[in-house]
């Protein structure tokens, strides 16, 4: 709908620049007020549109705001990290697989601040252990 603004108004100017060459002056007819009215409900549509995204924008911004102050307060409780596995064959060839990442969690964390933060940060929280190789580098490598 703003290619449609643009493009009618792009005209009136065209018209305004021809007949100014003309030595005329550039009067409003009707297709000119037709042109202008038609804008007045392209920007209408468009506000309609565009103002309930605004809205989840808004809600949005609020929700990461709050998150970020989460994260800050319990960034002690939980550390995130990104791995890389590499898939090694019975003939030792090596494939990269996909990035992952594992949610690590401090390993004294009592069960309720455990869920509460499992909830917030919508993860799958691993224990430090040597038992499944997300453990394990969670035990390797996050440090609290």
């Amino acid at each position: 709908m703003g290619k449609e603004i643009k493009k009618n108004l792009d005209i009136i100017e065209y018209n305004k620049k021809l007949m100014a060459k003309k030595g005329k002056p550039f009067v409003y007819t009707d297709v000119y007020l037709w042109i202008l009215d038609n804008n007045k409900s392209y920007e209408l549509k468009l506000k309609k549109e565009t103002d309930p995204l605004k809205e989840e924008l808004k809600t949005n911004k609020k929700l990461l705001q709050e998150l970020e102050v989460y994260i800050q307060d319990n960034k002690k409780n939980l550390v995130m990290l990104a791995y890389t596995p590499i898939y090694v064959d019975l003939n030792g060839t090596k494939t990269i697989q996909d990035e992952k990442i594992v949610a690590c969690v401090k390993p004294n964390l009592n069960s309720q601040k455990r869920t509460e933060i499992s909830k917030k940060s919508e993860e799958f929280l691993v224990e430090s252990d040597d038992k499944s190789l997300k453990g394990k580098i969670c035990k390797q490598h996050a440090k609290f």
